[in-house]
């Protein structure tokens, strides 16, 4: 086996000789130790195990690195920590009385993750590709997806979603969903933190666990998501089904058009209201509400019952059918309606009263904000009219110009995804946008771009004899921390720089590194 002692164990990257990785700034400490595994144990002769990431009541996570693909690797160790013990040798073993137990679980655990290995060339799936036994436990090894997660992303915009955005991101991972469903593989945590938004510009399923972590009852400690986990997942005799899934998938979803999450469930059982301000609701499709309503549905049998459903319901085919034979359809569309949420639509009240598509009455929708007073009556239908764009081209263009356009014309909104180093693109341009150029989308969408931080390592330039007025400028626009100290000098006049401190022209530093330059004093 290689050598890979100047591995970062936070990142992964090769740090060199340097005591801090210039990747992440970790400094690693050679005699810490892990609350986990200990740093630089190798599993199967090839897994590198670096620090860790989480751990719930099931399993600890830890970044990895594998020494035969030469790359990253997210590792799950079995650790259910209510029954389980670490050893002085790192092996993990059961607590007294808890062998049976334990090893029900562990084969939970192992049939769970197995199951999810067969179906690892699924699209959106953050895949899995070993699982073995060792240390008296079980271990994971799956891909890491570099990216952003939703949850994230609409914080750092401090915005929501478009639908023609959230269309693009969404569908592929519902489509993901409803094959695993179909192969018997169930997530149960569905949530803006599970989500994530890839460099590729796809968003990704992460966070599968078990179903013994995903409802109360196994654990002294499950992992919900407040307001996007189903309240069947809060009872331990709840029947978890495919109808769970659709309820964490519409909540994230939710989340993403609106920018906040639903209620809690448990808190929905006594007030089942969904609350979407005015301003989303004129600007989201009718099917698209009537979508959300029925999949959150606190009723799991009168919840939306399959993905396929779901995709049905969120596409623009039944509404356009609907508008081509209004009145021969009203009564089948009302009737399906009715079947799926029991006529439980979010009671009359002080918001909104919606009629949906042209007159057709699917029960009265109360649309509520925490931050609004204002009542009003919006149809859905004349509200979802406006006019369409071409999506621009700007990858490429710089990210700045291209917000303040936006922000001049109106037509398109600029989300930032992420800022990522790339040698071979300048800084501040934008590397890739979602959706790509030349579609069509309602003007006033917003489009989601990835951003060129540009070289991570950069050379430094001459600064002999120059003003230090000047080189700070220079280093500053170059992604250096300029620091000086005085030095006296027959051959530089004062004020002017003499060299660096530690450094010669042409050396490489990381972005963001602290450059000093020694300053004439003049002559002594």
């Amino acid at each position: 086996m290689e050598n890979f002692d100047n591995l970062c164990k936070r990142c992964m990257n090769d740090k060199g000789e340097a005591k801090k990785c210039p990747f992440c700034g970790y400094i690693e400490d050679k005699e810490k130790t892990l609350e986990g595994i200990k740093q630089k144990l190798v599993l199967q002769d090839k897994y590198i195990v670096g620090n860790k990431l989480s751990e719930n009541s099931e399993y600890i996570s830890y970044i990895g690195y594998d020494t035969k693909n030469k790359s990253r690797i997210h590792i799950r160790e079995f650790f259910p920590v209510d029954i389980c013990v670490r050893c002085d040798d790192y092996s993990v073993k059961a607590q007294k009385g808890c062998e049976g137990k334990y090893e029900n679980l562990k084969k939970d655990f192992l049939d769970y993750f197995r199951a999810l290995a067969k179906v690892r060339d699924i699209d959106a799936m953050v895949s899995v590709y070993d699982i073995f036994t060792q240390c008296g436990t079980a271990y994971i090894i799956s891909e890491i997806i570099d990216g952003i997660s939703l949850e994230k992303l609409i914080k750092k915009n401090e915005s929501p979603l478009s639908w023609d955005i959230a269309k693009v991101l969404f569908m592929p991972v519902l489509s993901a969903l409803a094959k695993l469903s179909r192969a018997g593989i169930k997530h149960l945590a569905i949530s803006p933190e599970t989500l994530i938004i890839g460099r590729d510009g796809k968003m990704h399923i992460s966070g599968f666990a078990t179903a013994n972590l995903r409802q109360y009852g196994m654990f002294s400690q499950c992992e919900l998501y407040d307001g996007f986990a189903a309240p069947e997942q809060y009872a331990k005799d709840g029947k978890l089904t495919e109808a769970t899934d659709i309820y964490g998938f519409t909540a994230s979803l939710f989340f993403a058009l609106v920018g906040f999450a639903p209620k809690n469930s448990i808190e929905r059982n006594t007030d089942y209201r969904i609350l979407i301000p005015i301003k989303t609701l004129k600007n989201v499709p009718p099917h698209v509400v009537s979508a959300l309503v029925n999949g959150l549905n606190i009723d799991y049998q009168q919840r939306t019952q399959s993905f396929e459903n779901l995709r049905d319901e969120l596409t623009e085919t039944s509404a356009k059918y609907i508008k081509e034979h209004d009145n021969e359809k009203s009564d089948i569309l009302e009737e399906k309606i009715n079947k799926k949420s029991n006529v439980k639509w979010i009671a009359c009240s002080s918001f909104v009263v919606v009629i949906l598509l042209f007159g057709l009455f699917f029960g009265f929708l109360n649309f509520n904000h925490p931050q609004s007073n204002q009542t009003n009556d919006v149809s859905l239908r004349e509200s979802n009219i406006s006019e369409n764009i071409i999506v621009p081209d700007l990858v490429g263009q710089d990210f700045d110009k291209i917000k303040e356009i936006a922000s001049e014309n109106n037509d398109y909104e600029v989300f930032l995804s992420e800022k990522v180093f790339d040698d071979n693109v300048e800084e501040g341009k934008i590397i890739s946008q979602i959706p790509q150029s030349g579609g069509s989308v309602k003007k006033g969408s917003s489009i989601v771009v990835t951003v060129s931080n540009g070289s991570q390592f950069r050379e430094l330039p001459p600064v002999e004899n120059l003003s230090l007025s000047y080189v700070s400028s220079l280093l500053s626009k170059q992604g250096f921390i300029p620091s000086k100290v005085d030095e006296y000098s027959n051959e530089i006049e004062p004020g002017n720089v003499i060299k660096y401190k530690d450094h010669t022209p042409g050396d490489k530093l990381e972005y963001g590194s602290t450059v000093v330059i020694v300053l004439s004093k003049g002559q002594p």
